[in-house]
């Protein structure tokens, strides 16, 4: 497929890079949200960061199915962009947290 980061790519490849880096993104969000919430209620050992804290727990999701996909298909892109992508994230969902008004 594609195994460095400036070779020439067809549009195909970007396209499926593309939709690769957005199922990393939702399946992200997804997980860190649910899990964040229901770990702590498990165990105590889960009541610490980066469990307990959705912005951290997305994060390290993100960047660990980035690897995980970009060593399957052995393509440096996706790991790069999934690195990037970990940071907006994180970025993003620190940024929605903390105009969350709790009580």
């Amino acid at each position: 497929m594609c195994l460095y980061l400036y070779c020439k790519k067809s549009s195909m490849e970007l396209i499926l890079i593309f939709v690769i880096l957005l199922l990393i993104a939702t399946t992200a969000i997804y997980w860190g949200l649910t899990l964040s919430l229901h770990l702590p209620e498990l165990s105590r050992h889960f009541d610490r960061k980066p469990f307990n804290c959705t912005p951290c727990f997305t994060f390290h999701l993100a960047w660990i199915l980035s690897v995980i996909c970009s060593y399957l298909l052995h393509c440096f892109t996706i790991l790069v962009g999934g690195f990037g992508l970990s940071l907006v994230l994180f970025c993003m969902l620190k940024y929605f947290d903390s105009k969350k008004i709790s009580k």
